[in-house]
């Protein structure tokens, strides 16, 4: 890799180069976790797959990876002899890398006009070393969870049990984003309430033993 005045080094060039690595290998990757899933044929069947950026080599410069379903038709409305179709924009799991070389795992769900869910996204993870990108141990139980949020997200999804739950963990553990702000994670808000209630509670009993003690 060219290192110019403005280019990477030491621990950055070094992430640089695990996410290129990955974002080469990425294609056949979630091509075969996809093959491999009963889930994935009904979401191919009615829309389009992609996995970008498409590379032949580990040295082309991808700064994201996305893999996503495109949008496809779900019904349709007729007035004043005008015919409007409503679509389906199909889920996207997302890469992002940042300047500093880490890298945002972001999910994004199904949305269709009468039937979407409130927030836009769930930052799955903020990944700090992009080495863990060339497992694809890791990377199945990103598919596995990108194919759950299809699945609770769609029009037409049919989640099990097993999606619903993994779905809603995601939503209190991790950070997620409503109207284009990050909000703070529903495990640290119901942390600091416990945390308040506990004190509270705490001050109480230790005022009222010292009342009666007197």
């Amino acid at each position: 890799m060219v290192v110019s005045e403005y280019g990477p080094r030491g621990k950055r060039a070094e992430r640089y180069r695990e996410f290129r690595i990955f974002a080469s290998c990425a294609p056949q990757w979630f091509r075969e976790f996809s093959e491999n899933d009963a889930r994935h044929e009904f979401f191919e069947s009615v829309s389009s797959f992609y996995i970008l950026p498409e590379l032949d080599s580990p040295a082309s410069n991808a700064k994201s990876v996305e893999i996503s379903y495109g949008a496809r038709p779900v019904d349709h409305e007729v007035s004043a002899s005008r015919m409007r179709f409503v679509t389906e924009q199909g889920g996207t799991l997302r890469y992002e890398r940042t300047v500093r070389g880490t890298v945002i795992c972001v999910m994004y769900p199904e949305k269709c006009e009468g039937f979407r869910r409130t927030e836009e996204a769930i930052i799955i993870e903020h990944i700090s070393n992009p080495r863990i990108l060339t497992s694809k141990n890791h990377l199945k139980r990103h598919w596995r969870t990108f194919l759950s949020y299809c699945e609770c997200s769609s029009v037409d999804g049919d989640p099990t049990l097993i999606d619903r739950i993994i779905v809603e963990w995601l939503m209190f553990v991790k950070p997620v984003i409503y109207k284009d702000k990050v909000e703070e994670r529903r495990v640290t808000t119901a942390a600091k309430w416990v945390l308040k209630w506990t004190l509270t509670v705490g001050l109480s009993g230790a005022l009222l033993s010292l009342f009666v003690s007197k």
